[in-house]
């Protein structure tokens, strides 16, 4: 199944080599979580190791469908395989009986080689899975297995034989009957999953269901290998971040259709990321292979030999690699270099067919547009701040409901929401001032762009809704201090309750949550002014540590006990402090912005994902450092790319400030009114977005169109000068959608 694809592009210029042994890394996690009796953390829905085991397949599909475009001689194609196959296999079963089975048995030498299961172990040369040798690793977590992964080797190469058949179906038609297929199958082992064993559906000691589980990553991997035209045009990183993030929210919503959404998002992400060139993953040798045929193994004996060991899983990773190391430099290349002299010398015409349709050298990843960053005809800026407003309805809906928050890296969705909002705010607002550098001007954009809708907001949920929901009468209610202090969030302080109003529900009596980040916000707006007083260079080095700085006093103070928080201005210090980094960060790649190649990259992006996932997973807390870096990188990167759909979505209005204002008291009013609606995030996302919608074009837009530098829309015209201290600011022809205008813009 870990097939390697022939060919010089392949191998010389795509990360193929290194997300196979990331693929193999995930296996070995997710194994070594259930080696040990710990609960095994997954993604998607599914076991690490599942996510491991699709990936491989999905590379193989992949791989395997490149080599046959590359050479279609069905004999030459199967001494390929066996070349890659074999070798590595013959050593890795020598070993774990030669080796690994005497140190790990609890019988005498002599009694544990001259037992006929050890001779029956060797039935793995063949491809038919033996998982026991005589009394080894007995006692442990999957006890007496030795390598129950070996069966992938046996489903790997039947479906390496359905690669030529493919051949028969019309070109045109091949990547759509390929699509077709992997749905079918996978729908037969949705239809198998259900019965407690597999034992009615056995072949050659392999249990056919578990097979067709892992076919339709193959088929897809196929099918997009042939939806390639060479010059891995078909593959943009923005596709694949977006299937990462639909990956995601459907094993969150709708798990049923989780996997079926995997069979075709996982190998497109996969050969997305594959297909592209990073200048030191592209030279990994190929040691995976080696590594998954001898992982369990080692981490049965470790588990074993040592069941008191402080970091199992971390010394199986570096026994593994080594082990995956010299064999493919003692087995399994001198194999594939003595096949490939001896066996595999195709005729010359076939080679010159070979060297003219071999594939260019990846350069397919998408850059940024010329124009100016932030326009909203020619990025996903907007959609992608839909997106995180929508994160944080879903993050709190969750939380109000009384339901568990699934969370991402281990944070809230309601905080991922955020982090993707001040990471943009960070980026476009820099970006502003590097346009038009006035103080005064600069401010003036802001503030048009925060106070209109948030006054109109705080109006609304005072005067109209309180008095709807409150439990006192309209005189009490009027005639309260705490309806009027209320109006404090106008000048930014949090306040969080009006008399009366929501006390019933679960979240106590909290109007509108998510006032608490317009403040930090409105500070991270006055660092932009005051950090161009340094020069540029001085100026990245000052925003760096200025970021690590606040966020390293923001976890401090959020390891701080309870009753020693810090509220400042209405909100904890802590959770603005851990805000500020991200905001920081976008406006050091805005400043960066013109440097080529540096945003963009699908490479890194996918990287960052897989990172920060892990660290999360493993070092908690030390996972917010990295979060820092990655996320604005992240989210900007795929925010300046250009996706058909999403780069239109500005042209109903920048919705997000107005989802981002009125969720929180639409969700506690449909929670008050409707308390057993069956669907209540779904219901409140609607009314936010209609509310959402009358607050853009009623109250934000014309506030917008009094911004320094922006036309008025009535008289067709440049209109009035305004004059902000020593400056005379004169209006242009500019788009009127807000650009950088904050966290929620």
């Amino acid at each position: 199944m870990l097939a390697r694809s022939t060919g010089r592009w392949r191998h010389a210029n795509s990360n193929f080599d290194a997300l196979r042994i990331f693929a193999v890394l995930v296996v070995l996690y997710g194994n070594g979580y259930i080696l040990t009796g710990a609960l095994a953390p997954g993604l998607w829905g599914e076991p690490f190791f599942l996510i491991g085991l699709h990936l491989l397949f999905a590379i193989s599909g992949f791989l395997l469908a490149d080599s046959w475009q590359r050479d279609p001689d069905w004999c030459r194609y199967a001494i390929r395989r066996a070349l890659r196959l074999l070798p590595g296999l013959f050593a890795a079963v020598l070993l774990t009986v030669l080796v690994i089975g005497p140190l790990a048995t609890r019988l005498s030498l002599r009694f544990y080689l001259l037992n006929g299961q050890t001779f029956r172990y060797f039935a793995n040369f063949v491809l038919i899975q033996q998982r026991t040798l005589p009394r080894v690793f007995e006692g442990q977590q999957w006890s007496g297995s030795v390598n129950p992964m070996l069966w992938t080797l046996l489903a790997g190469s039947l479906l390496a034989a359905c690669v030529p058949l493919a051949t028969v179906l019309p070109a045109r038609l091949r990547p759509l009957a390929l699509l077709a297929v992997c749905l079918v199958v996978g729908g037969l082992s949705q239809f198998l999953a259900p019965f407690p064993d597999g034992r009615w559906f056995q072949f050659l000691p392999l249990e056919v269901r578990l097979v067709l589980a892992e076919a339709p990553f193959f088929l897809a991997g196929m099918a997009w290998r042939h939806l390639d035209r060479g010059d891995g045009s078909a593959f943009r990183a923005d596709v694949a971040m977006l299937c990462f993030a639909a990956n995601w929210l459907v094993a969150s919503w709708w798990s049923d259709w989780a996997v079926p959404l995997l069979w075709l998002t996982v190998p497109y992400m996969a050969a997305c990321f594959g297909r592209r060139s990073a200048p030191l993953l592209r030279r990994l040798p190929n040691i995976s292979y080696g590594m998954y045929l001898i992982a369990f193994p080692v981490q049965q004996s470790i588990v074993s030999l040592f069941p008191r060991f402080a970091h199992p899983i971390i010394a199986c990773t570096l026994a593994a690699a080594l082990l995956g190391i010299l064999f493919w430099f003692l087995v399994e290349r001198p194999a594939l270099r003595l096949g490939r002299r001896r066996l595999l010398v195709p005729p010359a015409a076939s080679v010159l067919a070979s060297a003219q349709v071999a594939p260019r050298r990846c350069e397919c990843t998408p850059q940024p547009h010329a124009s100016p960053p932030g326009s909203p005809r020619d990025n996903n800026f907007d959609a992608l701040r839909i997106f995180a407003a929508i994160l944080v309805i879903y993050g709190h809906g969750r939380d109000l409901a009384g339901g568990a928050d699934p969370g991402l890296w281990g944070e809230p969705l309601a905080r991922i929401g955020l982090d993707i909002f001040f990471s943009i705010s960070g980026f476009l607002v820099t970006t502003s001032w590097e346009r038009d550098p006035r103080p005064l001007a600069f401010l003036a954009k802001r503030a048009l762009r925060i106070f209109p809708g948030l006054i109109v907001c705080i109006l609304v949920t005072a005067f109209l809704l309180g008095p709807a929901v409150s439990t006192m009468s309209p005189g009490a209610y009027f005639s309260s201090p705490g309806t009027y202090t209320y109006l404090a969030n106008m000048a930014l302080y949090a306040r969080q309750h009006l008399p009366g109003v929501f006390t019933t529900l679960q979240h106590g009596a909290a109007v509108n949550g998510s006032l608490w980040s317009l403040f930090p916000e409105w500070l991270c707006y006055l660092t932009v002014p005051l950090s161009a007083l340094l020069t540029r260079r001085l100026r990245a080095c000052a925003l760096s540590v200025a970021a690590l700085a606040c966020g390293g006093i923001g976890v401090l103070l959020f390891l701080a006990p309870a009753d020693r928080q810090i509220v400042f201005y209405g909100a904890s210090l802590h959770y603005m402090l851990v805000q500020v980094p991200l905001f920081l960060m976008g406006g050091l790649f805005g400043l960066m912005r013109r440097r080529n190649g540096l945003l963009g990259g699908a490479d890194l992006c996918l990287l960052f994902l897989t990172l920060n996932f892990g660290i999360s997973t493993w070092f908690g807390w030390w996972s917010l450092p990295i979060e820092w870096l990655t996320m604005p990188y992240m989210v900007i990167s795929f925010g300046l790319l250009s996706l058909p759909g999403l780069n239109r979505v500005g042209r109903f209005g920048d919705l997000s400030y107005g989802l981002y204002l009125y969720a929180f008291p639409m969700q506690q009013l449909v929670l008050y009114f409707l308390p057993g609606i069956q669907a209540p995030i779904a219901a409140c996302t609607l009314l936010t977005l209609l509310i959402a919608l009358l607050s853009w074009h009623l109250v934000e837009k014309p506030a917008l169109r009094l911004k320094p530098g922006t036309p008025s829309d009535g008289a067709g015209g440049p209109s009035k000068p305004w004059r902000l201290g020593l400056h005379t600011l004169k209006t242009a022809a500019k788009p009127s959608s807000s650009l950088g205008c904050g966290v929620k813009s």
